[in-house]
Formats: C-alpha cells, sequence, structure tokens
C-alpha cells in the first residue's frame, strides 16, 4: 500500500499514475481516503494540520509493480500539485559482515557491519551457547549500531556465537560461529601483578650487570696501580744496585733497639768499604 498525506482544502478530485498510464479503481488497484491528522515543524514550532489520507492498495503483486514510479495528482479549484515514490521490492535482509567476537569478563562483545536491509526495518538476532549446554539463547539487537555486549554469563566458559538480520519478509544467512573463552575475575590482575614482577626482576638482573661492571672495572683499575707501584719500586732497587756497583761500595747497616724510642729500629751508620782493601769492619 502506498499513502500520501495531503493537506488541501476542497479537493475536487486526484488521479494516481503508474509511470506515465493511469490507474483505473479495479479490483487490482484499490483507491482509498481518510480524513487524518498531520504534525509538522514551521519555523521551529510544531503545528497540527488537519489533512486527507489518499491511499493506494495494490493486490496480487508481481515482479511488474516494482521498479515503478507511482504518482499522485490533486486537484481543487486552485489547480493541481503531485507527488510521487518508487515502489522498491522487499527482501531478507542481507548477511551481517565483519562478523568478530571479543570476550570479557563473564561475558563477550560483538561487533558486525549491516548488511542492505530489504528496504524495510531490520534488526539482528545474537544467538549463542556455552559448550556444555545444549540449548541457544537469543539477543535481540534493535538499532543499526553494529555493536552489542552480552554480560552476566559463566567465567572461564566456552562460547559459541552466531548471528543475523531479520525484517518483516524474513531472516538473512546466519554468519560463521565464533568460539570464544570468557575471562576470570582474577586473570587480569594476575597477568598485571606478573608484569610487575617480571618488569621489577628484569631492573633488579640490570642493576645486578652494573654493579658487576663496575666492580669490575675497579678491580682491573686497582690492580693497573698495584702493577705500576711494584715496577717502579723495582726500577728504583734496580737503578740504586746498578750505582753501588759501579762505585764500589758495599752498604752495611747497623741497627739497635732503643728503648727511649718505644722499641722502633733505626739505622745507626752506614759504612762504605774499599773493595781494594780487602777490609772489613
Amino acid at each position: 500500500m502506498i499513502t500520501f498525506d495531503v493537506y488541501s482544502l476542497n479537493i475536487t478530485h486526484f488521479d494516481w499514475c503508474r509511470g506515465i498510464h493511469s490507474l483505473n479503481q479495479s479490483f487490482e488497484y484499490e483507491f482509498t481516503t481518510n480524513p487524518s491528522i498531520t504534525s509538522i515543524s514551521m519555523y521551529g514550532v510544531s503545528v497540527t494540520l488537519n489533512t486527507t489520507r489518499i491511499a493506494l492498495k495494490i493486490s496480487n503483486l508481481t515482479e511488474t509493480h516494482f521498479d515503478a514510479r507511482y504518482t499522485l495528482f490533486i486537484y481543487n479549484e486552485y489547480g493541481n500539485s503531485s507527488c510521487s515514490v518508487k515502489l522498491l521490492e522487499g527482501r531478507v535482509p542481507a548477511k551481517p559482515v565483519k562478523f568478530k567476537v571479543n570476550a570479557l569478563i563473564g561475558g563477550f562483545q560483538v561487533s558486525w557491519m549491516p548488511g542492505n536491509s530489504g528496504y524495510f526495518r531490520q534488526h539482528f538476532i545474537i544467538t549463542y551457547r556455552s559448550l556444555v549446554d545444549k540449548n541457544w539463547t537469543k539477543f535481540e539487537h534493535l538499532s543499526n549500531e553494529g555493536r552489542q555486549t552480552v554480560q552476566g554469563l559463566f567465567e572461564n566458559m566456552k562460547y559459541i556465537i552466531y548471528m543475523y538480520a531479520r525484517n518483516d519478509i524474513g531472516k538473512s544467512d546466519n554468519t560463521d560461529y565464533e568460539t570464544i573463552q570468557t575471562l576470570e575475575s582474577y586473570t587480569i590482575s594476575t597477568r598485571q601483578s606478573y608484569s610487575v614482577t617480571l618488569s621489577a626482576y628484569i631492573a633488579a638482573c640490570f642493576c645486578c650487570v652494573v654493579i658487576l661492571l663496575l666492580a669490575s672495572a675497579f678491580y682491573i683499575r686497582l690492580r693497573e696501580f698495584a702493577f705500576k707501584g711494584q715496577k717502579k719500586t723495582q726500577m728504583e732497587n734496580s737503578k740504586q744496585k746498578e750505582y753501588c756497583q759501579q762505585r764500589h761500595f758495599s752498604i752495611y747497616e747497623e741497627v739497635i733497639l732503643n728503648p727511649a724510642q718505644n722499641g722502633k729500629r733505626f739505622i745507626i751508620n752506614t759504612i762504605a768499604i774499599d773493595d781494594d782493601l780487602n777490609t772489613s769492619g
């Protein structure tokens, strides 16, 4: 049925046309007129108008009735006006695409992209059940927003989910089945705790490596410093020995213990002996 609400005074007559061909009242085409009330907005103000609803009812619809433009011509004593509409063939809606399911704590979230509505308003049916249950549960989504959250399910439970679209004519094909496992309440906190523990462990290991490297560097520097000091002492002793050998001196140290100096040892005398004299003292 095609209907128009017409606002006009003293309608004298009207005609229905399909394309350029005029339609006659018959069993196939039935014309009706009834008083109606229509609300419109004028300059931001809601106004109620007394109108006339003129309808065209088509019986025994076939493919030839569709994809055609139907026009209503209205006449009164001041002139005429017209309005038209294209009659489209209604069909079942297309299957939703990009169907995806994400697991939540005790539930899941479904996202999809709606397909062609079949020229009727469509709604979406999300169907699911757990693996241990044979009965399916249906959740009806009425808007065209391609997202829906389902909560209140068992935690840590596997579910099978699919969906389809429906309009006044029928339903679409089903989407593919998706299997998910709902999350547990402690899963997220456990993962966060594990991440913190792992981060602390890595930081501790890094600090240990840095300390070990610093200690190794300090030890190597200390060894180098000690080696240089020892080498310097050996060189000084070697030079002194060489000097004495060149002067033909032998050095003797006479040491006594001085009680007045708290038992400290002192070199009292160093006597040079000429090897050529072959004397000793």
